[in-house]
């Protein structure tokens, strides 16, 4: 990412602005950004052809200016945008984030600009990138270019062996919709639960009435989500010296509709 950057900021004719943006500065200042000055100042025939400043470069032929962006929505709107580079768009996953994206614009005084984004795949299929992803099954446009890559094929790079993905693959604490969204560029989905499905279903035996036929004391748990996660409701009671499930629920969220409390409130009466 680094790399495509700087050969945009040293070859453009067009002087203008370029912006690097990721979920925060901190990410693009210290990460994009240190990396570029260090390509720069490591190569004596890149230093003589820009001037390094302590929060931007300036390319001395063209003009333009290279510097990181706040992921601040009212830091993004009315700026004048020849490129605008946004690293790992699957983590704009915020409402304030959204907005920014939504009020980066280019800039129509260009001939030809760009936004440049890459990322690895996303942890569910919502979202910023999704949208793009979706966008991309289109075909390629002369206004959207898209290039992508998953499995085996999404890491291209011959340091990329075998040998280090097996290792990567079995390290202590790897889950594997983790390894195949990191290294495989897979969407997954409930990459964060600590329980499978396998451990979960292994727990259900149909032949049993979920409900017993006799009063009993029943604990309760109620986890909601009220816009963008599930609504879930567990009831648990005491049979003997054994605690079993007594009954359970689950309000899968929808994009066009917030969760019901009065369904809930209902049910659990």
């Amino acid at each position: 990412f680094s790399a495509m950057v700087l050969n945009w900021f040293l070859t453009t004719q067009e002087p203008g602005e370029i912006y690097i943006c990721s979920n925060s500065k901190d990410q693009s200042n210290f990460i994009t950004y240190r990396k570029i000055v260090s390509m720069i100042r490591k190569n004596p025939k890149l230093d003589a052809r820009c001037r390094v400043y302590t929060d931007y470069i300036e390319n001395i032929k063209t003009g333009t200016i290279l510097r990181c962006l706040s992921s601040s929505y009212r830091s993004s709107a009315g700026l004048n945008c020849l490129l605008i580079c946004i690293d790992e768009l699957a983590s704009f996953d915020t409402d304030s984030l959204r907005f920014f994206f939504e009020e980066l614009q280019l800039s129509p005084v260009y001939k030809s600009p760009l936004i440049l984004v890459t990322s690895t795949a996303g942890r569910s299929e919502e979202g910023i990138l999704w949208d793009l992803v979706k966008e991309s099954e289109k075909g390629n446009t002369p206004d959207s270019y898209f290039y992508i890559k998953q499995g085996e094929e999404a890491n291209p790079s011959s340091f990329v062996t075998k040998k280090y993905l097996d290792s990567q693959e079995h390290k202590p604490g790897m889950r594997p919709n983790l390894f195949k969204r990191l290294h495989k560029n897979l969407w997954v989905s409930e990459e964060d639960s600590f329980i499978t499905d396998q451990d979960y279903w292994a727990c259900i035996d149909y032949k049993l009435k979920r409900r017993p036929k006799n009063k009993i004391p029943v604990w309760l748990g109620l986890d909601v989500g009220y816009r963008n996660d599930y609504t879930a409701i567990c009831a648990v009671g005491k049979f003997g010296d054994k605690i079993s499930l007594v009954d359970h629920k689950v309000y899968i969220p929808l994009k066009t509709e917030e969760l019901q409390f009065d369904d809930v409130k209902r049910y659990l009466i």
